[in-house]
């Protein structure tokens, strides 16, 4: 082989190196980040989003989607948990109800107890923690297979042949809260406990939600950090969110902890804090995140992928459709963000808005889905609420 040639293999095998250490970097090099939260202000939805569609979560009488809780959006489906009797309901994107797995008992193939589901493609993946078990159903929502796992984890993330589990401050033979396992070994221990907070659960809507690169990010419990890991599920790093005088103190939380919860509530009422992180994703080519100043206002902020705050906005005027937007952001999907809604109250809110004006019912407008609706939303129902962002902020 010629000198140009080796040197060009050896430049060829450099250039490829670098692009596989670049795929397992994240885009930003700051673990630690400043959020003012004085410097928030309104903004026009349509200054973030292009549009906004509505679905009805049609619900059957004689199964009723009592307690809505962890919501999954896929290509085909939305799969919905009920946090009141532990089912899982299959709806299709349009809110028709397709399937309902149940929790029916202790035997094999059967579970109890909802602890935390995965949707990847058409298979379902629910955990149950009392049984320390994973059923696997396929397309169908028949049960395929059954694995015990190795750990009273309450929150769990699959990727091929690993499996990747949030202890939630369990201390099951290891004080960290990741636990990495390539099929029944144990590979990667990431995070540990912190002292003192053993004892604090903390339930998760989301689990793990998707990075760039095809990475997964979790927001920590009773934290201002986010972890972030690479595509193998393997460990990249923390990022600190700093709130400033708004962020609670480690020993503040565990000192008020133990001498009353109601002493710790009244605590971050009064000093306007943010207890957690409520969502933070990639939300199309941006990162948002969510959080809570207790007592005071929600606050949504978007990121670029280098972690530059593009905006700070506490409160969005809808002038896209003029109708309310309530609650916190519950899933993401793609570049959509969802909302959940009692029809109820949103029934309410479309009369309080529009009832006594003449509207004009345009096909996928807010008032044709009212008007096809309108009996329904009477019932105590859900409607997802989705808010698509723009491509360019």
């Amino acid at each position: 082989m010629s000198k140009i040639k080796v040197l060009t293999y050896i430049v060829f095998l450099f250039l490829l190196s670098c692009k596989n250490s670049s795929e397992k970097q994240n885009h930003f090099k700051n673990a630690n980040i400043i959020i003012d939260l004085d410097n928030f202000s309104d903004g026009k939805l349509s200054e973030f989003f292009s549009g906004i569609s509505y679905t009805l979560i049609d619900s059957e009488e004689s199964n009723l989607l009592v307690e809505s809780y962890k919501t999954v959006v896929t290509k085909n489906s939305i799969f919905i948990q009920d946090f009141f009797n532990s089912y899982v309901h299959q709806f299709d994107r349009d809110g028709n109800p397709r399937n309902i797995i149940k929790s029916t008992g202790e035997g094999p193939k059967e579970y109890q107890q909802l602890d935390h589901f995965q949707v990847v493609n058409d298979t379902l993946y629910i955990l149950d923690r009392s049984l320390r078990k994973i059923l696997t159903y396929n397309s169908e929502m028949q049960v395929v297979n059954e694995k015990p796992i190795p750990v009273n984890a309450s929150i769990f993330h699959k990727h091929d042949n690993r499996m990747l589990f949030f202890m939630n401050n369990e201390n099951d033979n290891s004080n960290h809260n990741f636990l990495l396992f390539q099929e029944d070994d144990l590979i990667e221990k990431s995070i540990e406990i912190r002292p003192g907070f053993e004892k604090f659960k903390h339930g998760s809507k989301n689990g793990l939600s998707p990075d760039f690169n095809s990475g997964y990010i979790f927001p920590i419990p009773f934290s201002q950090d986010v972890a972030f890991f690479h595509k193998d599920l393997s460990f990249h790093k923390k990022v600190t969110f700093d709130f400033g005088r708004y962020s609670v103190k480690e020993s503040d939380f565990i000192r008020l902890h133990n001498s009353g919860r109601s002493d710790y509530y009244d605590f971050i009422k009064e000093n306007n804090l943010v207890e957690n992180i409520s969502i933070f994703t990639k939300l199309g080519n941006y990162y948002f995140m969510s959080i809570y100043q207790t007592n005071k206002k929600l606050h949504f902020i978007f990121l670029d992928k280098n972690m530059e705050i593009i905006s700070q906005v506490n409160n969005f005027d809808n002038d896209i459709d003029l109708m309310k937007i309530r609650n916190v952001p519950w899933t993401v999907f793609e570049k959509n963000l969802t909302f959940k809604i009692n029809s109820i109250d949103f029934y309410n809110d479309y009369l309080a808005k529009f009832s006594g004006q003449n509207v004009t019912i345009e096909t996928g407008s807010i008032h044709e889905f009212f008007q096809k609706n309108q009996e329904k939303l009477k019932d105590d129902q859900t409607v997802l609420v989705s808010l698509t962002l723009k491509d360019s902020l």
